[in-house]
């Protein structure tokens, strides 16, 4: 769980905008219980080969970085999170160019 990390929108831009990742947008600070299960579960399923490398809690935001990352099947099932949830799912690379 070393992965969860305070990081500022200024250091994701400068450290990580190379590589891939999530953002979860609207949403509620979660706790680290749930951050590490969601990160053992996309391993699992073979969406990522390893645990992310840095999750950060922004203001309403939680980011997911990893050096590789299944996006196609990710987006695919991120989908489904959404309707269920109502939280918004975006690339990290599209949110580091927006913010």
């Amino acid at each position: 769980m070393n992965y969860i990390k305070n990081t500022s929108i200024e250091e994701l831009k400068r450290d990580f905008s190379d590589n891939h990742g999530f953002v979860f947008l609207n949403s509620n600070s979660s706790s680290d219980r749930s951050i590490e299960t969601l990160a053992q579960t996309l391993k699992n399923q073979g969406i990522t080969s390893d645990l992310p490398i840095l999750v950060t809690r922004l203001e309403h935001r939680i980011a997911f970085v990893y050096n590789d990352f299944d996006s196609p099947q990710f987006y695919e099932r991120s989908d489904q999170i959404e309707m269920m949830t109502g939280i918004k799912i975006i690339p990290l690379f599209y949110y580091l160019k927006q913010v």
